[in-house]
């Protein structure tokens, strides 16, 4: 959900007839195409460079046009033959035997790339395999395509009825192995959409593209795949080379937790498809980026329902919403939230009631489908009456394009040991969803895989200790890594975020309470947090005896801050009086003695003046 003030915006615009959202990013979802700011060019004749995960197109010259993909088709091939493994129809210890037309067309008797199989003889479907992917072999290719359909011609049919099912839309296929045939082609598009499949759908065999060798009959071949003896994280697909194809390579890489797929076609040699291909990969690695905005069944806004028991119902997201952007473009695009408002009750969960639109001057717009994140029932007879009557006495029609905002808010607590940091955090991010705010609910240290990680080697540590400079640095480290994986990219989407524990307690428990110097934490602040510090920081206070005594009743052994004297407790308390005094209008001071009720009512009141928002 996003801020009270963008709500009010979409308010002031009732008799619209669309409802928008608009937050400034340049965002792919799904098969959007992002466009660098600063284009790339490139020598092959065709090309195209995707990212796995979105399918957004980073690159492409030409990727629509039909070619022949000479023996980068036989992706199709082993796609088809995974198939039937997959279904039990065949096993990779079952043999077939070669034929004549096999040991003639792709043997060591023709001019073309061969597994060097011998006449008559009996292969393993899994040295086939190895022998198309490693060896580039056309006998291979063949064998399996005769072993599975009877003939390579039943084979193709099969080929092109699969492509279709997957949805290749300009490929057709004559033979298994991309030997030349005038009908036989397909787009760089296609290709790539190929590849992206066969790593989804087959994870368990593709690392047959990744081996650099394979030995049969004594011959030793190496895989003809450049990337692969780079040290860049390519582990696939296949090569290709014929003289109406060129040089060609269908590539994929992987950095991190990031892929790409690459097509290149008619290249004028194989050291011209090597360069070629790492440097249009290491651009796409390069320039852009992959962001998480919402996660499946995240609530991004409410709308209004008419005649309903509730008025307003959740739009949720029924899948992760991932963009790739430019790195340096980040704030070209605009997402908005539609729906034909209000929506008439009954509304069922996970109905489709709107979508994200999202767009760029020069980018197609996508949309990405928005659901009802409940049930709402229709209200009776009587209800109906005075919900129209309210309708009419207010004038209160709801507009359906509603703005969403730039960013989110950030909200801190802070404080000692039992100050009722974790339980005023909870009823604060409670008080913002029921105020219709999507909320990050998240602590320090931890908040990711990596930053609990991190915690646990903190609260873990060897005897006698960690000494106050590595804990700061390992705060540091947890604390990098939570603002990059769910801080930043929660306040990109519009949410608020409400954190228990940020920087200032490095500064208070290292700094203050155990003499790590306050220039050097102000330098790893400075570092890590940049321009991403809260919005709003609440300061709970309790005398050091009154939060030590709750921290013993809650856990009677304590944690190791805990079990410090009382000396270091009250230089924590003063450390964060002295940084709320000195922090201007972004800190409060709440006195966190009273019971929690009247503590979370003291802190809404402070966030609904400081962050203009009603809570209730």
């Amino acid at each position: 959900m996003f801020p009270a003030s963008c709500r009010r915006i979409g308010a002031a615009i009732h008799s619209a007839v669309r409802s928008a959202a608009v937050l400034p990013l340049l965002l792919v979802v799904v098969v959007m195409v992002a466009r660098p700011a600063l284009a790339i060019e490139t020598i092959a004749r065709e090309a195209i460079l995707m990212d796995f995960q979105t399918g957004a197109v980073l690159f492409e010259k030409d990727a629509d046009l039909p070619m022949p993909p000479a023996s980068m088709s036989k992706i199709m091939t082993a796609y088809v033959v995974f198939s039937h493994l997959r279904d039990g129809r065949l096993s990779l210890d079952d043999t077939m035997p070669v034929s004549e037309h096999a040991w003639r067309t792709g043997g060591c008797v023709s001019d073309g790339s061969t597994m060097c199989l011998k006449l008559g003889e009996r292969v393993r479907v899994e040295d086939l395999i190895r022998g198309m992917i490693i060896q580039s072999g056309n006998d291979a290719c063949i064998v399996l395509a005769e072993g599975i359909d009877g003939s390579e011609e039943a084979f193709a049919e099969e080929m092109n009825r699969k492509a279709k099912e997957i949805g290749l839309t300009d490929s057709v296929f004559r033979n298994a192995t991309g030997l030349p045939d005038p009908e036989h082609v397909m787009t760089v598009r296609d290709l790539a959409h190929l590849a992206r499949r066969m790593i989804e759908d087959f994870p368990e065999y593709y690392s047959y593209y990744s081996e650099t060798s394979f030995t049969w009959n004594d011959i030793k071949q190496g895989n003809r795949n450049p990337l692969l003896y780079k040290n860049m994280g390519a582990d696939g697909l296949k090569t290709g080379h014929t003289k109406a194809a060129g040089y060609c390579l269908t590539a994929s890489a992987k950095r991190d937790d990031r892929r790409l797929i690459l097509v290149v076609t008619g290249l004028p040699s194989m050291q011209a498809r090597s360069d070629e291909s790492e440097r249009l990969i290491d651009y796409g690695f390069r320039e852009f980026e992959n962001v998480a905005l919402f996660k499946k069944g995240e609530q991004v806004e409410t709308a209004e329902v008419w005649m309903g028991k509730q008025e307003t119902v959740p739009l949720d997201v029924p899948q992760d919403v991932v963009v790739t952007l430019p790195r340096r473009a980040r704030d070209e695009m605009k997402v908005t939230v539609v729906y034909d408002g209000p929506l008439q009750a009954p509304v069922t969960a996970g109905e489709p009631v709107g979508q994200l639109e999202i767009s760029a001057p020069g980018v197609p717009t996508t949309e990405v489908p928005l659901v009802a994140g409940a049930d709402v029932a229709k209200l009776g007879y009587v209800g109906q009456a005075f919900a129209a009557l309210k309708r009419w006495s207010t004038r209160r029609f709801p507009d359906r394009r509603r703005p969403l905002g730039t960013r989110g808010r950030f909200i801190v607590f802070e404080g000692g040991e039992g100050t009722g940091k974790s339980t005023q955090a909870r009823l604060l991010s409670e008080a913002l969803q029921a105020a219709g705010i999507g909320t990050l609910l998240t602590r320090e240290p931890g908040g990711t895989r990596g930053a609990d990680e991190l915690r646990r080697l903190l609260l873990e540590a060897p005897q006698p200790g960690w000494s106050p400079l590595a804990e700061s640095l390992l705060h540091t480290a947890a604390r990098a890594e939570h603002l990059d994986k769910a801080i930043r990219p929660a306040l990109t989407a519009g949410q608020w975020v409400v954190c228990d524990r940020f920087a200032d307690s490095t500064a208070a428990y290292q700094g203050a309470g155990l003499g790590v110097p306050l220039a050097s934490l102000a330098t790893l602040r400075k570092l890590v947090v940049a321009g991403d510090e809260p919005d709003l920081v609440v300061v709970l206070d309790v005398p050091v005896e009154v939060g030590l005594g709750r921290a013993a009743a809650r856990s009677p052994d304590g944690d190791r801050y805990e079990r410090l004297d009382h000396a270091f407790h009250r230089r924590i308390r003063d450390a964060f009086r002295l940084i709320a005094a000195a922090g201007g209008e972004r800190y409060a001071v709440i006195d966190g003695q009273p019971e929690p009720a009247e503590v979370a009512a003291a802190v809404r009141t402070l966030v609904s003046a400081r962050l203009d928002v009603t809570l209730s």
